[in-house]
């Protein structure tokens, strides 16, 4: 009977080691599945749970065999960042108001990101939709950027990385003459108004969108293009 509790004892023990280790690695996408392990694993250990060691276990000449275990050192504590902490609550509020439905998490090197999706070849107008207010009900660019900054597009794999670098920097204007016209009104009318005015402004909103774009770039301007433009001069001249 000793010896039953100890394999069970040690079996609970090496279950809480895994748990841990899926943790560390990001192997629980659920961000609530993965709480719930933590704050399972911040829990002091069973009082009969038995703290295992690295030294083998001594069986006395004539004893029975007992199974093979692999002996695993126990984690009783999880530090969680501040910044994945951060993360997770914002995941969790995104995902409440079902605007993360189907989109993936990135869970790794202490962040926890949605990996929303850019959709191509899109009218100005719906370039502008998915940018402010998002599609279908979805999270817009602007809430997830607000929440995670550029790291929703940045922790892509390639190929889809730079080809949403690449759009986010085509529709870059269209993105800024939103964020202007919000900050200057928008707290009052709202995200729609502004929305809504921009495509008045510029519309219809599936005319031509290179050349909406065109004058998007001219009514609002990069204001730290010369800036850009300068360091890569400098860069060049330094490779030199």
């Amino acid at each position: 009977m000793e010896e039953v509790k100890q394999l069970v004892s040690t079996e609970m023990a090496r279950t809480r080691s895994l748990m841990a280790r899926m943790v560390a690695v990001g192997a629980v996408q659920d961000v609530r599945a993965r709480d719930l392990l933590i704050e399972d694993l911040r829990r002091p250990p069973p009082s009969g749970l038995v703290a295992l060691s690295a030294e083998p276990t001594v069986v006395e000449a004539g004893a029975a065999a007992s199974i093979p275990v692999t002996i695993t050192p126990i984690m009783t504590q999880v530090e969680v960042p501040a910044a994945l902490l951060r993360d997770r609550e914002s995941v969790r509020t995104l995902q409440a108001k079902g605007k993360l439905a189907g989109v993936p998490l990135f869970n790794a090197h202490g962040e926890c990101v949605p990996l929303i999706e850019m959709m191509p070849d899109l009218k100005w107008g719906q370039a502008l939709d998915e940018y402010a207010e998002g599609r279908r009900g979805m999270a817009s660019i602007l809430e997830v950027q607000q929440l995670f900054g550029n790291r929703w597009r940045l922790r892509h794999t390639e190929p889809k990385r730079d080809r949403y670098i690449k759009l986010y920097s085509e529709r870059a204007a269209l993105y800024r003459a939103f964020d202007t016209e919000y900050a200057r009104r928008g707290g009052v009318v709202g995200i729609s108004v502004v929305v809504n005015a921009l495509k008045q402004r510029y519309g219809p909103w599936d005319r031509n969108s290179k050349a909406v774009l065109k004058e998007l770039r001219r009514d609002y301007p990069d204001p730290n293009r010369g800036t850009r433009k300068r360091a890569r001069v400098e860069l060049c001249a330094g490779n030199q």
